[in-house]
């Protein structure tokens, strides 16, 4: 994920990565990752979310609100990828 964040602030200076912690509830965590490439056009951004479970495996015992919050941030840039390929795509016609 550290690699990704840094292609991503190399491709777009002007961008940001934002996160919010959406519940904590029992021993369920969510959080949501938001990127926007520039933060002059906040209109257009890329989100992931992540659910981890406190406890369901060694990571979680400890580390489950960071493991959450490193997935969702991981997940935006799974999803901001398969964006740009559908653009890139859809250029092609």
């Amino acid at each position: 994920v550290d690699e990704r964040v840094a292609e991503f602030h190399n491709m777009y200076p002007n961008g940001m990565i934002v996160t919010k912690l959406l519940k904590v509830e029992d021993s369920q965590i969510l959080f949501k990752a938001k990127a926007i490439p520039d933060v002059d056009k906040p209109e257009r951004f890329y989100t992931g979310h992540a659910e981890e479970v406190v406890g369901s495996n060694q990571i979680n015992k400890t580390s489950a609100l960071e493991n959450c919050e490193t997935s969702a941030v991981g997940k935006r840039a799974t999803n901001e990828h398969k964006t740009n390929e559908r653009f890139w795509v859809d250029a092609d016609w």
